[in-house]
């Protein structure tokens, strides 16, 4: 091995040697690497910012042409016209420069513990410096861009022998790179060096806890994705740099992983990989893509693009001892040609076997874009591994992050989407181009693979996308949160052979899902001071008309970390109320949406469907409860119990007056003609009521039995007759003087009730009383004789009908003489006051026989006839020893009275016809 020395930091200043198979190789690939840079896809579309730290330490001193080579080939691919690419540089031995006065360095404006990006702009703005710290490199004409080309070839590979390694450059381009970089331009920053970082008194490294801490405040002040490569070349003291943490920080902030863009190189080959990789990195490029979408056809290149072409890119590469292949036209015609050479000043001892290398870019511009298809580029001889064609397409992956409930996309506030703790959402990626904006969805698209990464720092985490298989160009990732805090989401979309692409990284925070919704209710009028409404009261006014009434108004304020939604409904109360919001009304079911902190005014409607079950407003009214949701993914929710308080007009019914007093004052004087006629009465007038009042509205008493009253009503004039209900007026004279007239009305559905009480003089005439009390005594007299008659005839006992006695007389035919007496005989009650009503008798044979209730009595004159009863087996005589006028002998239907003489007759009681022996 060839002896090492070191420069002032101690570093080596030569290297090793290796095979010429090998370097020829790593040449080649470096070529083709480096090369592939320039297709930018869809990086040279949009907008890119690359940042370069370059190491000229002394211990670069053998290993700088390559390098700067590669950064040559780099700086080819990009395109700084239209202001599209920009680069910004710096070298140690420039910032050395820039805070050194005379050899000794100026007084820092931070110390080692102040290194932040505040301090940084203390020092860029320090009249001190003797030069700038970076600088800004113009390429945005082609003899600018081929100047800085030039330039690095020939300045960088000049190496300063005792230059150290500072960390602030690093910083400085940190800050200068989140200066220029514009929302959504992705910026990279490539840091080129072969050791670890000075730590000395002059200039002190950070503590690894401050370096952490300073690029988490760098990150936040991107407004695109930021992605660091470190390259660390032939190293012997990789340790040390993972100590000190600077590579370690960097890439877990602004990479997610340290891996991710940390290289480490020991040779030729490993150095071609990693350039390889950071160019590929940058440029977004697919690597293998030649197989399947170029061939070689003689001298011409036949591209078989499957998207449309805006730039395409030749680079040639070799030994400069070799001519390069050379385009000579295009199947498209004549566009808008750049060229740009670079080339290797010198060989390195580390890799003398490369020798020196030479390339030459071509771009081509086509405006409009060469749609999908074939095309042809012919070159002066075939092309080899020497020639790279590389192409640029107007597209960019677009992401949006999608509610997993409503399938709608979440908006971001400054740039920053806020998600809710375990709440699905869905990462949406889409293909689309740049300019217009439009789904890219052609048929090679269905080979695409999609990858998207979650990260924060020190953890990163891959989730899993699926293409969606009816919309090439388009893919879904699930997305579940489940810690609080910060994130970034990276995407890619890979076309094998062809594309790679990545979108703009979303920034996310997740928060936590619950929110409060502080509700305010206000009334829309007061309360009336009459009524006891309490706090919890909302005046409801209703008037009978069909308007529709606002009662009160919701002030809902919505507190959270993140804009959403919340819903609204009104629970209990009766049907005819409504929720509107901006004068809309507002279904239980929609959402009304709200940053933090902003208020949202609901309206509480009457609406004309609305009837109050009454109208008595103290009676505690009728509940209201108003519930706030917030809607997924928000949680959280405010209900707000109210009542409300129904007020219905008071109405009156006030007297205007009476037909004997228009006034109103005296009550009216009536004798018993005028109760009869109807003539005289009230007038009222119906005072604030809902709706006109009608005769069935309306009820009239008097508290007497022998009056009543007429009810009159038009067109809101009511009169009041009062009628007599006695046919007499000697009855009016019993119950004259003052009575009191209550009118009372009460509407319809019973909301309304009012009540009025007027007085009335009933005073008949004398004349009227006289004819009226004679009349009545009369009726009396004849009522008393009908009773005593009526009472006389029901205690007149009669014989029934078809009631009779045979005689027999001793004749061949017995006689049958009927009971029933004379018919006229009931005339004798209509004397009953004068006389005693006898009972119906019959005359037979000296027998006189009056009607009983079990047959008939024998009624005894002064002595008892001389007949012998067969029941008894005595004589009359016999029977009753001692007669006296009108003594009775009861005789029971079927008895038999015989005469006690020779032959002497024979009577039998029957009591019908058919009862005979």
């Amino acid at each position: 091995m060839p002896p090492m020395t070191t420069d002032r930091g101690g570093r080596r200043a030569d290297g090793t040697g290796v095979s010429q198979p090998r370097v020829r190789m790593a040449v080649a690939l470096l070529a083709l690497a480096l090369a592939l840079a320039a297709s930018g896809w869809p990086s040279a579309a949009q907008a890119r910012v690359v940042g370069i730290m370059f190491d000229d330490s002394g211990s670069m001193m053998p290993r700088s042409h390559l390098p700067s080579f590669a950064i040559q080939l780099l700086i080819s691919s990009l395109d700084g016209r239209d202001d599209r690419d920009r680069v910004f540089t710096t070298q140690l031995s420039q910032f050395l420069y820039a805070v050194s006065v005379g050899g000794d360095l100026i007084s820092l404006p931070f110390h080692s513990d102040q290194v932040d990006s505040d301090g940084i702009d203390r020092l860029l703005s320090s009249p001190t410096l003797a030069g700038p710290p970076y600088s800004p490199r113009a390429i945005g004409t082609r003899d600018l861009q081929q100047a800085l080309i030039d330039t690095i070839g020939e300045k960088w590979p000049v190496i300063r022998p005792g230059t150290g390694t500072p960390y602030i450059p690093i910083e400085v381009m940190l800050r200068v790179l989140a200066r220029e970089t514009k929302p959504e331009e992705p910026a990279f920053l490539v840091i080129v060096t072969d050791g670890d970082f000075d730590n000395d008194k002059e200039m002190p490294l950070p503590s690894p806890e401050h370096l952490r801490d300073s690029y988490e405040k760098y990150r936040s002040q991107f407004k695109g994705p930021l992605h660091v490569f470190f390259l660390l070349i032939a190293s012997e003291d990789e340790a040390a740099v993972e100590q000190q943490k600077v590579r370690a920080n960097l890439l877990e902030v602004f990479n997610g992983k340290a891996q991710d863009g940390a290289y480490t190189v020991g040779d030729v080959g490993s150095l071609i990989a990693a350039v390889k990789a950071i160019v590929g990195r940058i440029s977004a490029t697919d690597l293998d893509r030649f197989q399947s979408y170029l061939s070689v056809q003689g001298n011409d290149l036949v591209v078989d693009s499957p998207l449309s072409l805006s730039r395409i890119t030749i680079m040639s590469t070799g030994s400069d001892q070799t001519p390069l292949a050379k385009l000579m036209k295009t199947s498209f015609g004549e566009v808008e040609r750049l060229e740009f050479d670079a080339r290797m000043n010198d060989v390195d001892r580390q890799w003398p076997a490369i020798g020196r290398q030479r390339a030459r870019t071509v771009h081509l511009r086509q405006s409009p874009a060469l749609p999908p298809g074939k095309y042809t580029l012919s070159f002066d001889r075939p092309p080899g591994t020497g020639v790279t064609v590389l192409f640029e397409a107007n597209v960019t992956l677009k992401v949006e992050i999608l509610d997993g409930e409503t399938n709608l996309p979440v908006p971001p506030t400054n740039n920053r989407v806020t998600l809710v703790l375990r709440h699905d959402y869905k990462a949406h990626l889409t293909l689309v181009d740049r300019d217009s904006g439009n789904t890219i969805a052609t048929p090679p698209l269905s080979k695409a693979v999609y990858q998207a990464f979650l990260s924060r720092p020190a953890d990163t985490r891959s989730l899993t996308v699926v293409a969606d298989p009816n919309r090439p160009g388009v893919a879904y990732a699930d997305l579940r949160p489940e810690q609080v805090g910060a994130y970034d989401l990276a995407t890619s979309m890979r076309l094998p052979g062809f594309l790679t692409t990545t979108g703009q990284p979303a920034a996310l925070d997740v928060v936590n899902s619950l929110v409060s919704l502080d509700t305010r209710i206000d009334p829309e009028q007061p309360c009336p001071a009459a009524l006891s409404c309490g706090s919890q009261g909302i005046p409801v006014p209703y008037d009978g008309s069909s308007d529709t009434r606002r009662v009160a108004k919701a002030v809902i304020t919505f507190r959270g970390a993140l804009p959403g939604g919340f819903t609204v409904q009104l629970e209990g109360g009766p049907p005819g109320f409504e929720l509107r919001y901006a004068g809309q009304p507002l279904n239980s079911d929609t959402p009304v949406m709200a940053s933090p902190g902003e208020s949202r005014t609901i309206e509480l409607v009457r609406t004309p469907a609305w009837r109050p079950a009454t109208g008595n407003a103290g009676q505690g009214g009728f509940p209201l409860t108003l519930i706030a949701t917030a809607r997924a993914p928000l949680t959280g929710s405010s209900r707000v119990e109210r009542r409300g308080i129904p007020l219905v007009p008071t109405a009156t019914l006030a007297v205007t007056g009476n037909d004997q007093d228009p006034t109103g004052v005296s009550p009216p004087r009536l004798d018993a003609a005028a109760l009869e006629n109807g003539t005289t009465g009230w007038r009222l007038e119906a005072r604030d009521t809902l709706k006109p009042p009608t005769v069935n509205d309306l009820h009239v008493r008097i508290p007497s039995l022998l009056l009543s009253a007429a009810v009159e009503v038009d067109k809101g004039r009511i009169r009041v007759i009062p009628r007599s209900a006695a046919w007499c007026a000697c009855l009016l004279w019993i119950d004259g003087g003052m009575h009191d007239v209550i009118v009372t009305y009460t509407s319809d559905n019973g909301l309304q009730t009012a009540s009025q009480r007027t007085k009335v003089d009933i005073a008949p005439g004398k004349r009227e009383i006289l004819q009226g009390c004679g009349l009545l005594a009369l009726a009396l007299l004849l009522l008393v004789w009908l009773i005593g008659a009526l009472a006389a005839a029901a205690r007149r006992r009669r014989f029934p009908p078809g009631s009779f006695l045979k005689v027999d007389e001793g004749g061949a035919v017995p006689r049958y003489r009927e009971l029933k007496g004379n018919p006229w005989s009931w005339l004798t009650c209509l004397v009953w006051f004068a006389i005693r009503v006898p009972h119906e008798r019959c005359q037979e044979g000296g027998l006189t026989l009056e009607a009983s209730s079990h047959g008939a009595n024998i009624i005894c004159d002064r002595q008892w006839p001389n007949y012998f009863l067969d029941r008894m087996g005595q004589t009359l005589a016999e029977i009753h020893p001692e007669p006296r006028p009108n003594s009775v002998i009861a005789l029971f239907w079927g008895d038999k009275l015989q005469e006690a003489v020779a032959k002497g007759s024979k009577i039998t009681l029957k009591d019908q016809i058919n009862d005979d022996d």
